[in-house]
């Protein structure tokens, strides 16, 4: 994970940065730390929506029981 961390931070615009996060995310999970997993395939879905490893990411977030959908706060009804 430290590895992935220094990707990260010294190279945030690099072609593998959202590789990096994603397998951040992997990693957090194996070591049983879901919290943190998931807070990082939210930030990979929310910085990467089109990434092609999207789609693997909400499938972690779905494994792990979070809400994987970019609009999933539901409306309340208004106040008349």
């Amino acid at each position: 994970m430290k590895a992935f961390d220094a990707v990260l931070e010294r190279f945030p615009e690099n072609p593998k940065t959202p590789d990096a996060l994603y397998m951040k995310g992997v990693s957090l999970m194996k070591a049983g730390r879901r919290t943190d997993a998931g807070t990082e395939f939210k930030s990979f879905v929310k910085r990467y929506p089109n990434h092609e490893l999207a789609s693997k990411a909400h499938a972690h977030l779905k494994d792990l029981g979070l809400e994987s959908s970019r609009s999933g706060a539901s409306r309340q009804a208004k106040r008349k």
